[in-house]
């Protein structure tokens, strides 16, 4: 209970009570605080099953300063039973907590453990304590039939219990002795001090009792029963002992174990060593060698419980069964835990591994139907003890709501000893020759499992030692002592094997393992993890108090000074005393020597304390450091990571600063180690020790997997758990053999990120010399901190041979860290490395910058399912030399594929140089038939020798390339988005002298113009790196009619002829060039190519001879039956749609849900970042077309409160590239998993819908790339219109291209990404007679037209994406600090826009002249982008305006927002100041804002995750001050005699963002079919025909037919003033037939200035807009007139919100309408109208509605 009054406390009294015959508890206060209470006179008898009386506190630190204080007196517990009599414990951490329990009578109670295993923390006893602030004083115990009469729950073995005074049952101190259960039994276990005790059984006030001891314990006995604590010397010698209680070697005590000694302990007993211990053999045969073994009781228990496990493997494994009544049957799974299934092991004489206790659904043996289900929803708590009385719901409850394989299947083990631990305290201990076997079980009611051997502070000697067969870990290390004296830290010759946990445990690093054999353990050879939980550090901790007193020095001391002999220490501990602020020297009194430090318990996070520690003696320290910038100064609450450490010099100066409240017990270990040389000559900054695993010649075999290392990124959580970050630390592996692991060879994991930063970890993995063959998997590094880490990691590997492993290689994801520099940052290094013979493999590594160093490997005969060597994420510092590349099957050999860029270089250098890529051949194994057939006519290069993609560019020189069974040798896939961008391929030799054959052998700008021109001259004439080079110079590419592919250099026109025109790569028309087509024509392009027009196209036929586009014929229709038929062959469907509960195969629409192969559930699916991409995998996972995709959100109406519960486990969001076969394939995306962090869905949430959708092409063809026109720079030419001619003396006109007559047929598919079929990017081509049918995307998308744009006559039918998208982005053409228009939040543009600046584009550094346009549009992976841009000749300053703005908002999450950083100058210059950052959070009236910089350049960062491609940015980039001549305030976008037919997304878009927009005209144009409708009230647009537009004068919709679409005309206008309003114009339109959304909305974004509609004379009849309104009319002027309202349907047919509050000179007017037989559905208020604001006027309408309640409803005042 909790008094929740913090200014008073809660009085209790409990008193006068009779307790009788409860099962469960009389009285329970936990968790009790901020209590004063007093429980007096009360009477207990019969109570049976748990106890009597409760009362405790939850272990949280926050509860540790709340006040308790209970009195518990006068009370009689008579024959009772159960677990307990009275339970009483407090936290015992807060010294405002008290519990009294005194003159009480505790008679005749019968208390026993009904598992009958043996106890630890929960030992059976009238009265258990768990906490120091109990005292039990007084009081008369006579509990004949309990085995104990106090027993001590407090696992603290530092503390002391106070029960004095007490009469204990006897007046013989022998037979108390052993009725008190303390830490004489348990090593962990708190003492009960219980003398003085009284002597008379009646007379708690009796002044009659024994104060002196006199009783002394002997540890060994004739029967070789040995168990106790050791204060002295014993020596066991040869001969076979038995173990019952704990063996504790105090601090002062010593242990020595003779060879042929055999300890067998019983369940759960061990050995803790405190001072010394030798366990000394000479051999390992019988009567040499020393054995640690179990006693074995066999099955305890076990045949008359009421539980069982059937169908299992063994007896401890299957389906859980319980009996209730006479009936035997299963339980349900859901709510089952760890609690309810240790219950169940501990009835079975069994204990639970809470590692491994959950049997998966494919685990568990299958139950018959007619196999009752007896109870399910199982909650059972810490006193339960049997099962089948743990609070459930029924067989009569569940009412057949869970099924038969929802039971619950669980594994056991059988009990063992708990091992060997050697406290913090002990001294340095030994042992040889010995065997540790079937040890590991701590505790059985905890289910707390340790290592057979545990080193608290390693500084032992352990050689020729056999640990096996345990059920936790092998060895376990805490701290090791990596400053000790003498040789130590070192296990040679010994073999852990068959372990059920890891073979040795390491939480913190300084061991080195040499000769040893490391094999068959369940989990890991070795693993480090340096997670320390808060009990066991405290535990650690304690065991400092009690050691020996003269090395323990408390803060404050008395003396300035502490010196340390050599080789001395001393353990520093801070008090609890306030205000303490004192400084202390710390000397070696050896000058030849200097100080370690050690960290053993860090400060509390709650403490007010710190602790200074400076690198010199005698330093009058102050608050602030800056009086020591030449001094090195550790601070222990902030700089963790840095110890443990050493001084540079013999003495060190350290100050305390208590502050006002300190917790205290920080602990710091001094010791004066020998200098590493002599101090006169040793620097300053000698090289520190550092935390070390060093393993050497150990053979490392058939494991769970071999070696682990997890790291964490923060010290101490939440909980109290501690971290031990190190500031350096390293595993070095040298001459060993890993080998036939199950999973990886070497695994390095971080499982969770920190969202605040802290100091960086250096962590070194060296591996050299050494064997890794047969194992599962190689060496893997995965890291949930990927985006934000606080790790650098370094990875060398030289002289090994990796050899015939199942799958993978080098994997390695390297984290983004928040400081770095290009001298500190990752680093991988392989030298000599030779990978052979491995299957699936494949070498990679991806993530943050770092330097990568590649030299003499050999890469040969590998089997890869990708490729043999790949490095993306961020572009990395890269020196490829020397290597071997030989005989792979891989798509690609070489990958170098980065997407982000670093911020602190300019030029990131990268060489790959000299290395031979020869006989390598593509793995058609990997790849599914219907690939093969498609040989290299494929959206994209299906293998290559080397590939360099993305962001960075790599100079590829002087190697060996040839006989590559590949398509290509060079794929040049850098992204280029402009002319004259090159990559460096010089001087290598690509398998022939031909330059033709070269160029075949070369993919790049010619192949596909959004890759870089390959410059591969000049190069190696022969196959040999002393080869003579060719010559230099570069033939122009030469076009033909029959070699239509490449730059267009001069102007060529194809006429017809009988064959069409084959293109097979993009063909770019350059400048200079012009392309004429004649009439009739027909072109056949392969896929995902197209036409790029930078100079004229001249594309005009006639009606009779139309110029035909289409795609080339692929396959032949046997060929499609054959890639039909696998399709239908695959199976492991781990996806489905659900509509409502309908579920089967073959539906194309519905709710996502996601199997789950553990739990066998299927799991809904509610990310919100789920993209394009991940919906592209699940509709080729379902065998549906990819292509023609839709996904949304939505509520799933079947579901309610309890739909959700019983998932046990949700998947984490999903990153997909787009070609993954699965959705298992597909990485996780790591945008931030803190700790705890699930990712589950509520029963409300928005889930996701996906509709799979029919290609809309000929199935023998594939989707070719389009048209473009584009410029062929970055630059905006806006001012060629007004540079005067000096030949014609006029303006100088540039030729616009002209497309007339022209069918397109099968586009959208540019680089195997969507494209419109006709892109014009600040182009204004003429185009008319144009049909653009079966596009994969848009039909016509114009992007920034600068003159006037006219489309008319074209036919845009059944495409997959929108008809016509438009885009204004003409900005600001004045200086203005706020823009006249606000960043439009959602456009429609393309990726790899040619001529506008991509944020993540090559080229980091930009020129401007006047104006270029900035953008980036998200995809599903995470990018970190720069870019400078300078003014030409830096005469200029430059600024930046957005106009789009739509960053993915990751406000409230934990994990960095996405964000644009604005810098004043070179962001390399360390000296540059940040203009601003921008945020989805920031200020919204900073989103239109001009941002100016001070200098001549001006640069821009990006930071943005994965998520949808409608998130991204537009900016324009501009020199100041602003020229106004760019912008014609003329242009007109003018759309007429247009069919929109049948487009998936829509008929038609325009956005603007802008000073001024061009005036828009639709007129006569038929809108038909378009959008698609789905399931429920999903829709694939909201509206047919939308405008998002700003500063637009005027639209014209006139004279069009709009029908059967989803939704009709939607506007939403704002403007910067009245003098840019817009007024517009729907005349005489016909809108019929549209169903489900609204079919007019016209919406000014603000109340000023007005924005004016004029809808006049339209004819809209038969739509039904389901519950929403027919026409909205929001803040705007509105004037209806002579329309006409037949037989619509929706929510109100109209709805008029005007100008709220504000008086206007004009009027919302509807006049001289006519509404006949509409029909309202809204289910509160049937209107007809409903006008929502003041200022409307009703004049000379006809109502004639019969079916509506209202024809008009007012909300507000109206006239």
């Amino acid at each position: 209970m909790r008094s929740h009054n913090f200014g008073n406390l809660l009085n209790l009294q409990i008193g006068h009570n009779r307790f009788i015959g409860n099962e469960d508890f009389g009285i329970k206060l936990q968790p009790i605080v901020n209590v004063d209470g007093l429980i007096e006179h009360n009477y207990f008898t019969q109570n049976t099953i748990k106890g009597c009386l409760v009362i405790g506190s939850d272990d949280k630190k926050e509860l540790e300063l709340l006040p308790v204080k209970i009195e518990v007196s006068n009370n009689v517990f008579e024959g009772n039973s159960g677990l307990f009599v009275a339970s009483l414990g407090l936290n015992h951490f807060s010294p405002k907590q008290k519990i009294f329990f005194t003159q009480n009578f505790i008679r005749y109670n019968r208390i026993q453990d009904p598992s009958q295993l043996n106890p630890r923390s929960r030992v059976a006893a009238p009265v258990v304590i768990s906490s120091s602030n109990v005292d039990i004083f007084r009081n008369i115990f006579q509990n004949p039939d309990s085995k104990y009469e106090i027993g001590s729950q407090m696992q603290d073995q530092s503390f002391e219990l106070n029960c004095t005074y007490n009469w204990l049952g006897s007046n013989e101190e022998k037979e108390i002795y052993y009725r008190i259960f303390d830490r004489k039994d348990r090593f962990n276990l708190a003492k009960i001090n219980f003398i003085p005790f009284l002597l008379n059984p009646t007379d708690p006030n009796t002044e009659i009792a024994m104060t002196m001891p006199l009783f002394v314990p002997s540890f060994d006995n004739p029967e070789k029963t040995i168990g106790g604590e050791i204060t002295g010397r014993e020596t066991l010698t040869s001969g076979e002992y038995r173990v019952v209680r704990d063996i504790s070697v105090r601090p002062s005590g010593r242990l020595q174990i003779s060879y042929g000694v055999t300890l067998k302990f019983l369940p759960s007993v061990g050995i803790m060593v405190g001072g010394q211990f030798h366990s000394e053999g000479y051999g390992y045969g019988d009567g040499e060698m020393v054995k640690f073994t179990l006693f074995d009781l066999g099955r305890i228990n076990a045949t008359d419980a009421p539980v069982r496990l059937v169908g299992g493997k063994t007896r401890k494994d299957g389906r859980l069964q319980v009996r209730i009544g006479s009936s035997w049957g299963c339980i349900c799974n859901y709510g089952f835990d760890e609690q309810a299934a240790a219950i169940a092991c501990r009835q079975m004489g069994f204990v639970l591994n809470p590692s491994d206790w959950l049997l998966e659904g494919f685990e568990i043996p299958q139950a018959s139907p007619s196999e009752q289900i007896l109870m399910s929803n199982v909650k059972c708590t810490q006193w339960d003890n049997d099962i089948t009385k743990c609070d459930a719901e029924m067989n009569e409850d569940i009412e057949n709501s869970c099924a038969h394989d929802s039971v619950v299947g669980i594994r056991c083990y059988d009990p063992s000893w708990s091992g060997i631990r050697m406290a913090i305290t002990a001294d340095k201990s030994v042992m040889k020759f010995s065997t540790v076997e079937k040890a590991g079980l701590l505790d059985p009611h905890t289910n707390e499992h340790k290592p057979a051997i545990q080193l608290d502070f390693s500084h032992h000697v352990l050689s020729d030692v056999r640990v096996t067969d345990n059920t936790g870990d092998g060895l376990g290390i805490i701290y090791s002592d990596i400053f000790f004296p003498d040789s130590v830290n070192t296990v040679e010759r010994s073999e852990f094997s068959r372990n059920l946990g890891n073979g040795v445990l390491l939480r913190q690093l300084g061991l080195h393992l040499k000769d040893c054999t490391i094999e068959h353990n369940k989990l890991a050879g070795i693993l480090h993890d340096p997670a320390i939980l808060r009990p066991h550090q405290r535990q650690i901790a304690g065991w400092v108090t009690v050691g020996k007193r003269d090395n323990i020095v408390s803060l404050p001391m008395r003396d300035r000074d502490l010196w340390l002999d050599s080789d001395g220490y001393r353990y520093l501990i801070t008090g609890t005393e306030s205000d303490v602020s004192e400084v202390y020297n710390i000397v070696a009194k050896d000058q030849n020597y200097v100080i370690s430090m050690q960290l053993l318990n860090p400060i509390n996070n709650e403490s007010s304390e710190n602790i200074w520690i400076y690198d010199r003696m005698d330093i009058p320290a102050k608050d602030g450091v800056e009086y020591f910038h030449d001094l090195e100064i550790w601070s222990v609450r902030r700089d963790q990571v840095s110890f443990p450490t050493t001084s540079s010099s013999y003495g060190v100066t350290i100050w305390l600063k208590s502050g006002s409240k300190p917790r205290g017990n920080c602990i710091l270990l001094f010791r004066a180690i020998r200098a590493p040389m002599n101090r006169f000559l040793r620097s300053s900054t000698f090289p520190r020790q550092i935390p070390k695993l060093k393993i050497h010649n150990t053979k490392i075999r058939n494991n769970g997997l071999g070696i682990g290392a997890i790291h964490y990124n923060r010290y101490e959580n939440e909980y109290g758990d501690l971290y031990l970050r190190k500031a350096n630390e390293s595993i070095e592996i040298l001459d060993c053999d890993i080998s036939f692991n199950h999973g990886e060879a070497i695994h390095v994991y971080t499982p969770f990120r920190e969202i605040y930063q802290s100091n960086i970890s250096e962590i070194t993995f060296m591996i050299n010399s050494s064997t890794i063959m047969d194992n599962n998997k190689v060496i893997v590094q995965y890291n949930k901190d990927l985006r934000n880490s606080n790790n650098l990691f370094h990875w060398i590997l030289k002289d090994n041979v990796i050899d015939r492993n199942h799958e993978g290689g080098f994997q390695i994801s390297l984290p983004y860290v928040w400081q770095y520099n290009e001298n500190h940052t990752h680093s991988v290094h392989f030298q000599n490395v030779t990978f052979r013979h491995n299957q699936n493999f494949e070498t990679v590594v991806s993530g943050h910058f770092s330097k990568i160093t590649i030299v003499d490997s050999i890469f040969e005969n590998n089997i890869c399912r990708h490729g043999v060597f790949t490095l993306s994420g961020m572009e990395k510092e890269i020196m490829v030399f020397n290597n071997q590349f030989l005989s792979n099957q891989a798509n690609h050999v070489v990958l170098f594929d980065t997407d982000s860029q670093s911020e602190i270089l300019g030029q990131v250098q990268a060489h790959f140089v000299r290395n031979i890529i020869k006989f390598n051949k593509f793995n058609v194994f990997n790849h599914r038939e219907s690939s093969r057939l498609l040989n290299n006519a494929t959206y994209q290069p299906r293998c290559y020798a080397i590939g360099l993609k993305g962001v960075q560019k790599i100079n590829v020189t002087n190697n060996l390339f040839g006989d590559n069974q590949l398509d290509y040798e060079l794929l040049a896939g850098v992204k280029t988005a402009r002319l004259e961008n090159t990559i460096n391929v010089i001087k290598n030799w690509w398998g022939t002298s031909d330059p033709k054959k070269i160029k075949d052998r070369i993919f790049d700008f010619d192949d596909w113009n959004s890759y870089a021109i390959a410059s591969y001259r000049p190069f190696y004439t022969q196959n040999s790196m002393e080869s003579q080079f060719s010559i230099t110079y570069e033939s122009e590419n030469e076009v033909t009619l029959d070699h239509l592919q490449g730059r267009l250099m001069h102007p060529l026109t194809l006429y017809l002829r009988e064959e069409p025109y084959i293109i097979k790569s993009d063909l770019t028309i350059m400048p200079s060039a012009q392309l004429t087509i004649a009439p009739g024509v027909e072109l056949e392009f392969y896929p995902s190519v197209g036409i790029l027009a930078l100079g004229p196209l001249i594309a005009q036929g006639t009606y009779d001879s139309p110029i035909t586009m289409r795609p080339i014929t692929l396959r032949k229709m046997e060929q499609l039956e054959t890639m039909q038929r696998l399709k239908g062959e695959d199976g492991d469907k781990t996806v489905r749609l659900c509509a409502e509960d309908k579920c089967e195969g073959g539906i194309n629409e519905g709710f996502l849900e996601y199997f789950n192969k553990t739990t066998l559930q299927w799991i809904p699916m509610c990310d919100n970042r789920f993209t394009e991409r991940n919906v592209q995998v699940v509709c080729r996972q379902l065998g549906f077309d990819y292509m023609n995709i839709f996904f949304d959100f939505g509520r799933r109406i079947e579901y309610h409160y309890n739909s959700v519960m019983r998932i046990r486990k949700w998947p984490e969001p999903f990153q997909c590239v787009g070609d993954e076969s699965s959705l298992d394939d597909c990485p996780v995306r790591m945008n931030g998993q803190l700790y705890g962090f699930d990712y589950p869905c509520q029963w409300d949430d928005n889930f996701i819908f996906i509709n799979c959708g029919q290609r809309n092409l000929n199935k023998t063809m594939e989707y070719w790339g389009g048209i473009r026109f584009s410029e062929p720079d970055f630059e905006q030419h806006l001012f060629e219109s007004r540079m005067h001619d000096a030949v014609t003396h006029s303006s100088y006109e540039k030729e616009e291209s002209i497309l007339e007559y022209v069918n397109i047929y099968g586009a959208g598919i540019l680089h195997n990404e969507k494209s419109p079929a006709i892109l014009s990017i600040l182009q204004s081509p003429v185009i008319r007679f144009v049909n653009i049918t079966n596009s994969a995307h848009h039909g016509i998308s114009i992007i920034s037209a600068p003159r006037t744009l006219r489309l008319t006559k074209n036919s845009i039918l059944n495409n997959l994406g929108l008809g016509f998208t438009g885009v204004s982005l003409t900005g600001e053409a004045q200086r203005s600090d706020s823009s006249s228009f606000s960043p439009l939040k959602k456009i429609e543009i393309p990726y790899g826009i040619f001529g506008l600046v991509d944020i993540c584009d090559t080229n980091k550094e930009i020129i401007v002249e006047e104006r270029m346009v900035l953008y980036y549009k998200y995809d599903n992976f995470p990018v970190d982008c720069v870019k400078i841009f300078k003014s030409v000749y830096g005469a200029k300053n430059l600024g930046f305006r957005l106009m789009q703005l739509n960053l993915y908002n990751s406000t409230g999450k934990p994990w960095p927002p996405d964000y644009i950083q604005l810098i004043d100058g070179d962001i390399y210059n360390s000296t540059t100041q940040e203009i601003s950052t921008i945020t989805m959070d920031y200020n919204p009236n900073s989103s239109n804002k001009l941002y100016q910089s001070t200098w001549p350049s001006l640069s821009v960062k990006l930071h943005a995750t994965g998520a949808t491609a409608y998130h991204g940015f537009v900016a324009e980039v501009l020199t100041l001050p602003v020229s106004p001549h760019g912008l014609d305030r003329s242009i007109q976008h003018n759309i007429s005699y247009t069919i929109f037919q049948n487009n998936s997304l829509g008929a038609f878009y325009y956005g603007s963002a802008g000073e001024i927009s061009p005036t828009v005209s639709l007129e006569r144009n038929w809108f038909e079919d378009n959008c698609r409708q789905f399931y429920g009230n999903f829709t694939s647009c909201n509206s047919t025909i939308r405008f998002d537009v700003q500063n637009m004068l005027n639209i014209y919709f006139k004279n069009n037919v709009v029908r059967r679409n989803q939704g009709g005309l939607h506007i939403t206008s704002d403007s910067s003033g009245t003098a840019t309003s817009l007024k517009g114009f729907i005349h005489n339109n016909v809108f019929e037939n549209n169903s489900n959304r609204e079919l007019l909305h016209v919406e000014g974004r603000r109340s000023s200035p007005y924005q004016e509609i004029v809808f006049y004379r339209n004819v809209v009849t038969r739509n039904n807009a389901n519950f929403a309104d027919l026409v909205v009319l929001s803040q705007v002027v509105s004037n209806l007139t002579d329309n006409y309202f037949n037989a619509n349907r929706g929510g109100h047919i109209m709805e008029i919100t005007g100008f709220d509050k504000v008086r206007l000179p004009i009027y919302q007017s509807c006049t001289h309408n006519s509404f006949f037989m509409n029909i309202a559905t809204d289910l509160e208020t049937k209107a007809t109208i409903v006008a929502g604001s003041t200022g409307q006027q009703y004049i000379d309408n006809i109502f004639v509605n019969p079916a509506n309640d209202y024809e008009l409803l007012t909300v507000n005042k109206s006239r």
